[in-house]
């Protein structure tokens, strides 16, 4: 019976001894542009950390990987495989400005159209958890990659309201 206590004991002690970790959120944006167009990138949002309801991002012709948004915060306690949540992301559109065409993307997280390995050649998402021991934090990053390039602008429609939304490149 001591024996049993004794462990009970112990088993508490650990438990209550160990300080829980923080549970961080990183979202980090790319985008590639393979194009030599004129790009603005909108997406739309709603996340706690972001007081504006959508971010844009613009690219006149080709870059290689570079960075849009970065969003992070501690969304809670650490628990394995229960990851916290910035907020969430409603929809995007990428307006090619040297063509006068866009693309709507609704379903943030499904493919745009039902072949799905050309849509991880446009739209890509990668995801890992990092352990941070001296910080006692872990920290689930996801990277999401939008890749500009070909493919993508044959699904891009003419969208001649973009005249009036983005005066300053029209007007010369």
């Amino acid at each position: 019976m001591k024996h049993i206590i004794f462990s009970l004991l112990l088993i508490v002690s650990l438990l209550t001894a160990c300080e829980p970790m923080n549970q961080r959120t990183t979202d980090n944006h790319y985008m590639i542009n393979l194009t030599n167009k004129k790009i603005v990138h909108v997406l739309n949002l709603d996340i706690r950390v972001v007081p504006q309801d959508s971010v844009v991002f613009k690219i006149n012709g080709t870059c290689d990987t570079t960075l849009e948004w970065n969003f992070t915060q501690i969304t809670g306690i650490h628990k394995p495989r229960l990851y916290g949540s910035l907020g969430s992301y409603k929809d995007f559109y990428v307006y090619n400005i040297s063509d006068t065409t866009s693309i709507h993307w609704q379903n943030f997280y499904g493919g745009y159209e039902p072949d799905a390995e050309q849509m991880t050649e446009i739209f890509n998402l990668q995801t890992k958890e990092v352990i941070d021991s001296e910080n006692n934090e872990s920290n689930v990053i996801t990277n999401y990659y939008l890749t500009v390039n070909d493919t993508l602008l044959k699904l891009m429609k003419k969208d001649y309201s973009m005249i009036e939304r983005f005066k300053e490149y029209y007007q010369k």
